[in-house]
């Protein structure tokens, strides 16, 4: 429980909604003076047992056309399954909860109980016992965690075992959580299913809960554009044909002559009504309704993020993750073990270790360097690319034979070495990425991991969308 403290979990205080309440009314016999609703929903319920008049104020809360909306909704895809019932009535925190400190571990509820901490909370205290645990020591320095005996080879990989089998009796109840997310969730059966999320934290931790967090409401929010851009499609197949455009080019005839596509003998000129039907297929997707679906478009991206900042910082709130960058952020043992000095950290009020400026800075320079060598590289495939194209399409058109099929061989040609290549670099960037950042020594894992992923999302906006300028200059061609 020690180990626990550092990490700073939330977890249930003994104090419930109806001793709160009690003390807000007074003692017996001095009244009952009346209650602050607002302050009353404040403060959550500790169980499901409250008492009737506490759920007739939340009930009114709830009542509303989005409310009702949002049950029936709910009743439909889940029926009367009582762990989706269950699952959606204690999504919201009914505990009052503060960071566990051992020694006041009976100010806790449930602190006496084995599964007091979750699964994900045991994985993340027994890696960080490892990560700190010494295992050589040479003169002044010592060796120690257990991803440096994965990396150099003393053991091939180090990761948490997982809480007994995932097979079930569907018959039977689950017997751990492994159980319990395989009947509920990670099955293709529940694909029309509310996500558990709060359970995929509590055995996967905050990171993984918020990512499927993340998906799940990503792929609820584009139910209404899919709605949209399919009314948007069938009505360009109503109007297919009747434009003016379509109609024009359907009704010329014999009028007008178009310059053959090709300057061979074999091209001839031909009549614009031979593309008629192209023009008509055009309709489907250039008409007036995808205007207005690409404005709904960008209404509907501005709604979405905000509606996903107020999902992720309730999710936040709940799980206890708001202020955990500035709390609780632990010390890599990496880079405890590559400092040069100690200094002491007045809101900590111990001394930690820090990298000295003359040996944290020459690393950033170096990797900023290599940074921008490497988009230099990207570029210059991209060009690459791009003169492999046009090479490939002079000398295929010269020859009169291959001349009908030299922009397509072309573009195919220069489309498979292109993606060959952002392929390759992007597997060996990643690479590189990671062992230059695990080299400038960050002092968090959250600074960590921010500056891999910026590094990696500059060089993946590089990579990936160097391969419009290809494009670009087929279509120029």
């Amino acid at each position: 429980m020690k180990w626990a403290e550092k990490f700073g979990f939330e977890k249930p205080l003994k104090c419930d909604r109806k001793a709160h309440l009690d003390r807000c009314r007074g003692a017996a016999g001095k009244g009952k003076p009346k209650i602050n609703k607002r302050m009353l929903d404040d403060f959550p319920r500790m169980s499901e047992s409250s008492d009737s008049s506490d759920d007739e104020e939340e009930g009114e809360e709830k009542s509303g056309l989005y409310c009702w909306c949002e049950d029936k909704i709910f009743m439909m895809l889940h029926g009367k399954d009582r762990f989706y019932a269950n699952m959606r009535k204690n999504f919201f925190p009914k505990v009052v909860k503060a960071p566990f400190v051992v020694n006041h571990a009976d100010k806790f509820g449930g602190s006496e109980r084995r599964d007091f901490f979750s699964p994900a909370e045991r994985s993340i205290v027994v890696y960080r016992i490892l990560q700190q645990a010494n295992y050589l020591k040479e003169g002044n320095r010592e060796l120690f965690g257990v991803d440096e005996l994965v990396a150099n080879g003393t053991y091939k990989a180090a990761y948490p075992l997982h809480d007994g089998s995932y097979e079930i009796d569907r018959n039977q109840r689950p017997k751990n959580h492994r159980q319990l997310l395989r009947f509920y969730w990670a099955s293709f059966s529940n694909w029309n299913k509310y996500q558990p999320l709060n359970e995929i934290r509590n055995y996967f931790g905050e990171k993984v809960g918020m990512y499927f967090a993340w998906t799940g409401f990503y792929t609820q929010s584009l139910f209404i554009p899919a709605i949209m851009g399919t009314l948007v499609f069938g009505y360009g197949i109503l109007i297919m044909g009747e434009d003016f455009i379509s109609t024009e080019i359907c009704e010329s005839g014999k009028k007008y002559r178009m310059c053959p596509l090709c300057e061979d003998a074999g091209c001839k000129m031909y009549y614009m009504k031979e593309i008629c039907k192209t023009a008509q297929m055009a309709t489907s997707v250039n008409n007036p309704a995808t205007l207005l679906f690409c404005i709904f478009m960008s209404i509907w991206v501005a709604y979405f993020l905000e509606m996903w900042k107020r999902k992720e910082a309730m999710l936040g709130h709940i799980w206890g993750t708001l202020k955990f960058e500035m709390s609780t952020a632990q010390i890599r043992p990496t880079y405890t073990q590559n400092c040069d000095k100690w200094k002491y950290n007045p809101r900590t009020q111990r001394n930690e270790p820090c990298m000295s400026s003359k040996k944290r800075y020459p690393r950033y320079i170096t990797t900023f360097v290599s940074i921008l060598i490497i988009l230099a590289c990207v570029i210059i495939f991209a060009l690459a690319v791009i003169v492999y194209d046009l090479a490939v399409y002079l000398a295929l058109f010269d020859n009169p034979q291959m001349s009908k099929y030299a922009k397509w061989l072309s573009t195919i040609s220069a489309g498979v070495m292109s993606l060959t290549l952002i392929i390759i670099m992007s597997k060996y960037y990643t690479k590189f990425a990671i062992t230059m950042t695990e080299w400038e020594n960050h002092k968090t894992q959250v600074e960590y991991e921010n500056n891999l992923t910026i590094r990696r999302y500059i060089f993946e906006v590089f990579n990936f969308y160097s391969s419009l300028a290809t494009s670009d200059s087929s279509r120029e061609r």
